[in-house]
């Protein structure tokens, strides 16, 4: 997948497994040198509605969804919900993105999850978890 036209500012290619490469020649999402660029491009992007933002996660029977096909997650499944001013979760997701390039996901999952750990670093409020 091409590079988001809000991150070319940023990123100088799409890398393996469609990772987004800096001009560091590290992750965009990783290099310390570049993450804080590129969360506030994400957020500029947003604010502006030159992003599509993803749909809601909750249906109209207040029921957990996967916003990809629509199904709904069964009761009792466990599942885990960051916030955006936890101060760990944009670490916590940046594992979970290296553990999703070597597991073999490509593409627009990688996007997805790239621009999520923009969107948390984006976040102006943040707090260690209680």
């Amino acid at each position: 997948m091409p590079i988001p036209e809000w991150l070319k500012a940023i990123a100088v290619e799409v890398g393996q497994k469609g990772l987004w490469v800096c001009k560091c020649g590290r992750n965009v999402v990783t290099c310390p040198d570049c993450r804080v660029k590129a969360a506030t491009a994400y957020q500029d992007a947003k604010d502006t509605g030159a992003l599509e933002t993803d749909p809601d996660h909750i249906n109209k029977y207040r029921r957990l969804v996967k916003t990809s096909n629509g199904e709904m997650i069964p009761e009792g499944e466990p599942y885990l919900a960051l916030r955006g001013q936890d101060q760990l979760a944009p670490v916590a997701l940046r594992a979970y993105l290296t553990a999703m390039t070597q597991s073999g996901f490509e593409g627009e999952a990688i996007d997805h999850m790239q621009e999520h750990i923009l969107e948390f670093m984006a976040w102006p409020i943040k707090k260690l978890p209680d």
